[in-house]
């Protein structure tokens, strides 16, 4: 699929045993419409960045790698932290650019985007 990848998406989760929630999403994008999801992601972490938030405490995002460094145009990696797991999903999920991100998905999104959720005090300690 033009060096695109194709995932498994697990079942979303929202709560966790310490609360906290670390999120990896993988997101591929049909040529082209690159700039439009980064816009969108961009615009999410605006909303981050001024406070309007409180439970996300990172918001990041980039492109993909092949094992040669190589840079993949048409996927995107977003890592979120939420002090709330569900607190801060709700949050995040009625920002303007998850909105944009949503509505644009059904023409710019080339494969289901990966969704994979990790307690992150669990294992730490």
């Amino acid at each position: 699929m033009n060096g695109i990848r194709t995932f498994f998406t697990p079942q979303k989760r929202t709560t966790t045993p310490s609360g906290k929630l670390l999120v990896v999403v993988i997101v591929g994008v049909k040529p082209g419409f690159e700039d439009k999801i980064a816009e969108a992601l961009r615009m999410s972490k605006a909303e981050v960045d001024a406070g309007k938030e409180p439970k996300t405490l990172t918001y990041r995002m980039g492109r993909s790698v092949t094992t040669d460094g190589q840079l993949l145009e048409s996927e995107f990696v977003v890592i979120e932290e939420y002090a709330d797991a569900k607190v801060g999903l709700l949050e995040h999920a009625k920002g303007p650019g998850f909105a944009v991100l949503m509505k644009a998905s059904e023409d710019v999104l080339l494969l289901v985007p990966v969704v994979d959720c990790v307690d992150i005090n669990r294992w730490m300690g």
